[in-house]
Order: C-alpha cells, then structure tokens, then sequence
C-alpha cells in the first residue's frame, strides 16, 4: 500500500476505517469514507496533526495520543469526508496510552490512573466529556477494553485484573470490585475481546480467560517463546520470537490464516499462520477474495481471479465425474481436473508439480502451469512475492 512504510501504530473503528502512525510521528488515514458510504479513501496523510506516537480510531470521531503525553480529538465531515482540526482533550498530562470501546474514551497515564471520557454532538459540533478518574482499581502500566464495560488491566507487579464499568449509571464507577485473572502468572501483556481475554505472560506462555475462542479456558497448549498477542472476537493470534504468526479459533472467514480441516470452521490448538504470499499481474496487486498460498515451496493460485487478471477465458464444465477447466489465452489452451496432476495443453500431455485442488471455495492451480503457457512468472523470496507478466 502507497506510503504506509514505517509504522509504528495502527487502529482501526471496525467498519472499514483505518489510521496509522509512521516513525516521523504523521498520521494517514484510509478506507471507508463513512458507515454508510461504499466509496473510499486511499492513503493519505492528516497533515494537522504531528509529533503522534498512537492513535484510535472510532471513524466519525478519532484520538491521537502526542508524545508529549498529551491527547488530541477531531471529527471527520460526514458531507465531504475531510479531517477537522484536531483539538486538546483538555484536562489529561502525562498520557501513556489510550483505547477506545463503547463510545468511550480510556486515558491512562504515567503514574497509572485511568480516566475515562465520551464524546457526542451537539448542532453537529463535538461536545467531549470532562475526563474523569476511575476509582477503585489499581495503578495500572497497560489496559485493554472491550463491549459492555469489560475492561483488563496489568498492574505493576504483573498481576492481571478484570474490571466492569456499570454501563447503567450516569455517574462512571464499577459494577463490581476488580477482580485478579490467573494470580500465580506474571503477565506483560493481555488484549480483551467480547467474552474473554488473552494473556501474555514474562515467560512467553499464553492463556486465556473466558471459554472463547476455542472453548477452553486457561494455558494455550502449543504456543512457546510468544512476544505479542492479538485477540479477535472468535479468533485469536500470537508472534513468537522468531517473527512466525500462530492462530487458533473460529475459522469461518480464514481469519485464522489456516485451511478449513473442520466441519465445524474450528482451529483448537494453534497453527502456524502460513506464509503470506503478494500476487501481481503485469505490474497490479491481484484482487481476490481468496490468498495464494505457499505449501512445500510451490506457490497455488486462484484460477478464476487469475484468468480475470490476465484476461484469459476460463470455461468450467461439469459432470458426474466432477469439473473440467479449460484455460485459454491466446493459442494456447490447457485442460485439467481437479484432484489430478495431469494436465493436457494443446494437445499434448504435461504433468503439474501438484494437484489441483479446492480451498474455501476456490479453485487453485500452481502458478507453474501459468509458466507452462508462456507467461513470465518470477519468485521475489525476499518480498515473498510472485510477479506474472504477460508475453
């Protein structure tokens, strides 16, 4: 993606709208104009805003957080989709970080209070409330928030906490006395999801509280040596020490970065998230809802979205012994089948590195026979990128 090179935070509201903040502390927002809009946004950069080291975004409404520590709010025009002037939170110093959830705002600062503020419009002007202090919780060093006032928290000897905002009173307290989540652990790092909580403790070991996403609770079996961890509503993932992805959970949409081995769209135990792979053809990013995938070191590729991309007629015929595929560009025309190696191009016999096969709906074939009918295909290992040009 254009400019987004250097990034040292990024937020997203959730429908499609994204911000990102770059080393020299600028700020660029893209993708949907508005919940309602279908049109969107390529990069660009908020250029009233400087010197940021993270952001939230909410997309009618977004935060900054200054490295100075102090927090930063502006709005988004709903008729022209242009980024209003930011102004001060007033009333928050010495902030280390910030969260958005339930259209509120949670500040937590140096000496590890949390406040917490919301924001609304009046006469379409944004009206933000005082920030006020939530008591009753200990100092924390790192917060995540989710729906309904869930709230988690590591305090400084590294105790894990679970916090309840009582979303039914006008004046902010909690509904309940924080509780400690897996007191034995040492935890540096947790993330909240609706339902649960994945924790990262000093160790590199991974648990979780609640039943989601895999229906069990407690130590994640599998994952070792762990630097960070991401939790999604049905789906969690983590990094290890060498850079390697590890997802497990509802796998419904490939969320998890996984094939879909179960009836059930389920991921139990952790899987090694496979290599992501860049397709471009003469020059463009492949547009596809589904990934080309690196297995074995051959690269497979989605035949209908590639056939598009190159302009090439794709025609698919099917019978009680399955599905033929007639790929045809130029004067060249290859027919295969799926589960076969075999393959017959212009007549002749040619037999492919692998089988052709079905994947969450598609149809993938190695980006080999491309190579069989003439085309330039290249392999970039650096960028993990495959490049086919047209001949």
């Amino acid at each position: 993606m254009n400019h987004l090179t250097d990034i040292v935070s990024i937020a997203t509201s959730g429908s499609g709208y994204q911000l990102a903040v770059k080393q020299d502390g600028t700020v660029w927002e893209w993708g949907k104009k508005s919940d309602s809009s279908t049109e969107t946004q390529t990069p660009r950069q908020i250029p009233a805003l400087t010197d940021v080291s993270q952001v939230s975004a909410m997309g009618s409404v977004n935060y900054a957080l200054k490295r100075d520590g102090t927090v930063w709010a502006w709005t988004r025009n709903q008729e022209t989709y242009e980024p209003g002037t930011p102004v001060r939170v007033q009333g928050l110093a010495k902030i280390t970080s910030i969260s958005v959830a339930d259209n509120k705002v949670y500040a937590l600062d140096s000496a590890g209070v949390l406040w917490i503020f919301s924001n609304k419009f009046e006469d379409n002007k944004l009206k933000l409330s005082p920030p006020a202090r939530l008591a009753g919780i200990p100092a924390f060093k790192q917060i995540s928030t989710a729906s309904n006032g869930q709230m988690y928290g590591i305090d400084a000897a590294g105790t894990a906490w679970k916090c309840t905002l009582d979303m039914s009173s006008s004046v902010l307290k909690l509904s309940a006395k924080p509780s400690k989540i897996f007191p034995e652990l040492k935890v540096k790092q947790i993330q909240a999801a609706d339902g649960y909580a994945v924790l990262l403790t000093t160790r590199g070991d991974v648990w979780t509280y609640g039943k989601k996403p895999a229906g069990k609770e407690g130590k994640v079996n599998g994952l070792r040596g762990i630097n960070s961890i991401a939790a999604g509503e049905y789906h969690s993932l983590a990094i290890d020490s060498t850079g390697q992805v590890w997802g497990w959970g509802g796998n419904k949409w490939y969320e998890v970065g996984v094939p879909q081995n179960k009836t059930d769209g389920m991921v139990y135990l952790p899987e090694k998230v496979r290599t992501p792979v860049t397709v471009k053809v003469n020059g463009n990013l492949l547009v596809s809802s589904f990934p080309a995938i690196m297995d074995k070191n051959l690269v497979s590729i989605p035949v209908k979205d590639i056939a598009k991309a190159l302009d090439a007629d794709l025609v698919v015929t099917s019978s009680a012994y399955g599905s033929t595929y007639c790929l045809k560009y130029k004067q060249v025309t290859v027919a295969f089948k799926s589960s076969q190696t075999e393959a017959e191009m212009n007549g002749r016999s040619i037999t492919l590195p692998m089988p052709v096969y079905t994947e969450n709906g598609a149809t993938m074939i190695p980006a080999s026979l491309l190579k069989e009918m003439g085309f330039d295909v290249k392999w970039d290992s650096t960028r993990s990128e495959l490049n086919i040009q047209s001949r």
